[in-house]
């Protein structure tokens, strides 16, 4: 590199102007903006394209031809190699992540990326003295606790206030704001920081919401290499360690098509329906990839964890054919695919590792604040003959011949109970409420109009048809107050005692299962009858409280199941479904197994290779016992792991040598 003074109009006191600003070479001035050098040495802008046309000059005279063995001694004297914590993966990396390069490390959830970063702070710290720099696409991936957990645990010390910045997700939402976090990263660097890592969790995070489609692939790519070529620039030009993590989807591990979820658009209403009806509704294009189809959701959020509400990403679906595995707690029930990972406490367990007296996360008392919005128009005897309905009522059409050859349609809504004075008072209420006369025929109220009908198809029933088995409740009833909700209750037992609920759709019970937790105190079961497998039976404790624990799993069943399965990404990574509303992770890694996940199932990592990644490092979980174990795929597309990894309280350790292992 040139000196500075070589470059004609430079003298010393412009040098060091330029050298306060961390620019020591013709070089580095050569491919400088000319606005910005303008500011810096409060010249013109004619005189600061004049000296970088002089650098250019300069540095394009200074050209060599160097040997091999001089190139290797230069990069042995500047690159720093930054230890993983894994002796097995320095020895992949050749001693480690190296400075002057680009690296990054793709996997899916769950696999140790993030883990990886953080033991990467820390050992920058540690092993050069130098600081870190974390920029966040993603809610607090950046844990702070968890980094001063590794550094105590490695008899190490790394000082929040002046060894680590970061920029969090909260602004960084899309490509342009994170371009915007390199030039500001670039800004601390030249007012004298000395920064060594630089880590980017995730990369393809805001690039995958902003870009969505096909047709958008070229832009994408273009705005990828954009980004690339500033991060190469920054890694070279000041000699740091850039680290990219990169989402990648497999194939997703998901839930069947009449899975309830609770969603809301965080404004004026909360609902409970099946995830297939949030397909439907999803007015996004659907894009297609390998065997899935996938569309981006916006402006509406999934209950996710502990009350707390999460943005949904991405929704999508494959063909399945084969088992399902039912899981049955105390107070709520989930059907997931074999290698679903779902929650127990704060661990991440595989659904084929869960046996009978396991724990795992139902949603047993359930927050309402913010959600009541008066949306229930009518009193509490509507609200009455709603739960009756849902209970024992039923729509359909009959063909009528009035005249030969014609025929019309005639729209029936019907309730049935054995007992009159039931029959009555719904009579009554229908009267009260809708101006219609109806018809008491046997254990029958019959009601013909097609208003009623159609009023009645879109509150009770579910996008996905009309059978019992696609009923719901009506999301005014959810979203009312605690009177109106107990009236439901009281209608769809016909006001005898609550102790027990049945019905064959899980979209309604999970509805019940609601109202019981916002207007009861008395605690409650989930389970399926013995001698009907398809009539859920919620059934009323006497006390207050379970003799079991709520998550305690009592039955494990394997069933048979052939349509779509569905999945969502969230922002938190986990989203409740369910009777019971029970924590599962979206888009879970292939627990259990070393299915590769290579470049070809990261959307975006082809382009970020095509633009000068230096190096891979792709990453699977292995296994999800009381340790998180990775494997490492380094060197090719052939599923083999070249090095095992486990994550423990200290930080990064290595597992076992096991290059070949399959």
């Amino acid at each position: 590199m040139s000196n500075l003074t070589e470059v004609p109009g430079i003298g010393p006191a412009t040098a060091a102007k330029l050298e306060a600003k961390k620019i020591n070479s013709a070089d580095q001035l050569s491919i400088m903006d000319p606005e910005e050098l303008k500011v810096i040495l409060e010249s013109s802008l004619v005189e600061a394209k004049k000296l970088i046309k002089g650098a250019k000059d300069l540095t394009s005279n200074a050209v060599q031809i160097v040997s091999g063995e001089d190139l290797d001694k230069e990069r042995k004297a500047t690159i720093q190699k930054i230890s993983t914590g894994s002796s097995d993966i320095d020895r992949i990396m050749d001693g480690g992540v190296p400075t002057d390069a680009l690296t990054a490390f793709t996997g899916a959830f769950s696999t140790g990326k993030t883990q990886l970063c953080m033991e990467l702070v820390v050992n920058m710290k540690k092993q050069f003295n130098r600081k870190s720099i974390w920029l966040e696409t993603e809610p607090q991936t950046c844990i702070l606790d968890r980094i001063q957990e590794i550094a105590k645990a490695q008899g190490t010390t790394v000082d929040l206030k002046n060894d680590l910045m970061v920029v969090s997700a909260k602004f960084i939402q899309t490509p342009t704001h994170l371009f915007k976090a390199y030039e500001l990263v670039e800004e601390k660097i030249k007012s004298g920081m000395d920064v060594g890592l630089i880590v980017i969790d995730s990369f393809n995070g805001p690039f995958r919401s902003t870009f969505t489609g096909r047709e958008m692939l070229p832009s994408r790519s273009a705005e990828t290499g954009r980004h690339v070529g500033y991060l190469q620039k920054l890694a070279s030009l000041y000699n740091i360690a850039i680290v990219l993590t990169l989402q990648v989807m497999g194939v997703p591990d998901s839930i069947i098509s009449n899975s309830p979820i609770m969603i809301t658009d965080g404004r004026n209403k909360m609902d409970i329906i099946p995830i297939e009806d949030l397909w439907n509704s999803t007015s996004s294009e659907m894009m297609s990839y390998e065997d899935r189809e996938i569309k981006k959701i916006e402006d509406k959020k999934i209950l996710s964890h502990e009350n707390t509400w999460s943005d949904m990403v991405y929704i999508q679906r494959h063909k399945y054919n084969g088992k399902m595995r039912r899981i049955t707690a105390t107070t709520g029930m989930v059907e997931v695919s074999p290698n679903h990972s779902i929650y127990s406490g704060r661990n991440l367990v595989n659904s084929l590792d869960l046996k009978e007296g396991d724990l795992i996360n139902p949603q047993y008392h359930i927050r309402t604040t913010g959600y009541n919005k008066g949306l229930f128009i009518g009193g509490a005897d509507l609200a009455w003959i709603y739960g009756f309905f849902s209970a024992n009522g039923s729509i359909y059409t009959l063909k009528r011949h009035d005249r030969p050859n014609t025929q019309r349609l005639v729209y029936v809504v019907s309730f049935s109970s054995y007992d009159k004075k039931i029959l009555l008072k719904a009579q009554s209420i229908i009267r009260r409420n809708f101006g219609l006369t109806s018809h008491l025929g046997g254990n029958k109220l019959i009601i013909r109009n097609k208003d009623l009908f159609d009023l009645f198809l879109d509150k009770f029933y579910t996008k996905s048809g009309r059978t019992k088995d696609q009923r719901k409740v009506p999301y005014e009833i959810l979203n009312s107050n605690r009177n109106i909700k107990s009236s439901f209750l009281k209608g769809f037992n016909r006001d005898k005692e609550i102790t027990n609920f049945n019905t064959t759709s899980s979209t309604l019970a999970t509805g019940l299962v609601y109202l019981l937790q916002t207007t009861s105190k008395k605690s409650f079961s989930v389970r399926r009858t013995k001698n009907n497998k398809r009539t859920i039976e919620i059934s009323i404790n006497k006390g207050h409280y379970n003799d079991k624990e709520p998550g305690r799993i009592n039955l494990i069943e394997d069933t048979d199941y052939r349509g779509y399965l569905y999945d969502i990404e969230t922002k938190s990574h986990k989203f409740k479904t369910g009777i019971g509303m029970i924590t599962v992770h979206n888009s879970g890694a292939q627990l259990g197994s070393l299915k590769r996940y290579g470049i070809r199932d990261a959307p975006v990592a082809p382009h970020v290779l095509k633009h000068g990644v230096n190096f891979m490092v792709c990453l699977d979980q292995l296994s999800a016992n009381d340790k998180t174990w990775t494997a490492v795929v380094a060197d090719g597309p052939v599923p083999r792991a070249d090095c095992i990894f486990c994550i423990d309280e200290s930080g990064i350790r290595n597992f076992a040598k096991s290059r070949g292992v399959r």
